[in-house]
């Protein structure tokens, strides 16, 4: 028995919004920002209901699990221009598209080795999303192929979320040593630029108007293809349908995208509650239990990643720069990518880390359902 019930909507929803504005006020810190405002929350749900705080489950997790969770998947993809990414994404895109063949590959032979039993292709399909543009798409494949075990839940996307320490440490250490310099024969001084460093992928400058276009276009987007599943009567591929609609409305209606304010950023708020309540769901007894395979499995496909993209990245010809941000861009998303780039002064290849880490987000929710209707 917790200490909040069950039925005390209004209570759980402010102790939802608290943990999301926590996370992001400690992101603010360098530790906060390098465990990340994601595991921030999933922990912090996860503390507050083994603690017996909150209960594991509750009617206001699910109404954050159904609707603004949807609306979060055509907030987030407004954005995602694909005909400026064939302009201006050049080599890093080849790179990002090489990461995505390196996930696949790790994700598969993964599968091949970790017996995950029932939920082995579930989870290679959730990994395959989220190491293809980021969590967006490992929560997104995470509904279409309705995984319902929290516990399961929890220690996937903590994995997803130790991944991205992993992957983050190898690519930011390697310009460091002699020896990648040396394979890569990367000098920092011929790849350090001025130019380009303005990539702004959404306008952050919110008002009324704006946000209202916003989400009034997604809510509509998602009734749509609800409608359209359940016409087609596969109602479980409604967000596949919804990522469909989200990447017409961004390619083919410009003005309307212009007219959109805070798109993004309340996509970014709407998937941080969701997290919070994935966190809460779980019971740590089972995580102990069951965490040891998850884990291995989720380290075998980053280590084939990162293998399959220095290797052949350095084969094809590309520059080191262009292989951090691509491979980056792949597992991380945009947003990391681009901080990562501009920290390093590669400012020409900051616009192409953004712009590759949307198309992520395009084509990874896609991929990772194929994946688990592969091994299914």
């Amino acid at each position: 028995m917790s200490l909040i019930g069950t039925d005390q909507h209004f209570i759980l929803a402010a102790i939802m919004m608290a943990v999301v504005a926590l996370s992001f006020w400690v992101e603010r810190f360098r530790w906060g920002h390098l465990i990340s405002g994601t595991l921030i929350t999933i922990l912090s749900g996860l503390l507050l209901s083994n603690l017996k705080i909150i209960p594991f489950s509750a009617p206001a997790y699910g109404f954050v699990q159904t609707y603004p969770l949807m609306l979060a998947i055509p907030l987030l993809l407004f954005r995602a221009d694909l005909r400026r990414l064939w302009k201006e994404g050049g080599r890093v895109l080849a790179v990002f598209c090489l990461g995505a063949v390196g996930t696949l590959t790790g994700v598969l032979v993964a599968a091949a080795v970790i017996n995950l039993e029932a939920v082995e292709a579930k989870v290679a399909g959730m990994f395959a999303g989220s190491f293809i543009g980021g969590s967006m798409n490992f929560v997104a494949v995470s509904k279409v192929v309705n995984l319902e075990d929290p516990a399961t839940f929890t220690l996937a996307i903590a994995a997803d979320n130790l991944s991205s320490a992993v992957v983050m440490m190898v690519l930011i250490a390697l310009p460091a040593y002699s020896l990648s310099k040396k394979f890569f024969n990367y000098k920092e001084e011929e790849h350090v630029s001025s130019e380009g460093a303005d990539a702004s992928h959404h306008n952050s400058e919110i008002n009324i108007q704006g946000l209202a276009i916003s989400l009034g276009t997604a809510a509509v987007l998602v009734v749509l293809s609800q409608a359209i599943a359940s016409l087609m009567n596969q109602e479980s591929y409604a967000i596949l349908v919804l990522t469909l609609l989200s990447l017409l409305i961004a390619n083919f209606a410009p003005k309307l995208v212009d007219a959109m304010r805070g798109d993004y950023d309340v996509g970014v708020y709407f998937m941080s509650l969701f997290f919070v309540t994935i966190g809460a769901g779980a019971d740590v007894g089972i995580l102990i239990e069951q965490g040891g395979a998850v884990f291995a499995f989720m380290l075998i496909a980053v280590s084939l990643h990162l293998i399959i993209v220095l290797l052949f990245g350095k084969l094809f010809g590309f520059t080191l720069p262009e292989i951090m941000t691509g491979s980056n861009a792949c597992v991380l998303g945009p947003t990391t990518a681009m901080a990562v780039a501009a920290s390093r002064g590669w400012n020409h290849l900051v616009i192409p880390a953004v712009l590759s880490g949307v198309f992520g987000y395009a084509i990874g929710t896609f991929l990772g359902v194929g994946v688990f209707e592969f091994l299914s």
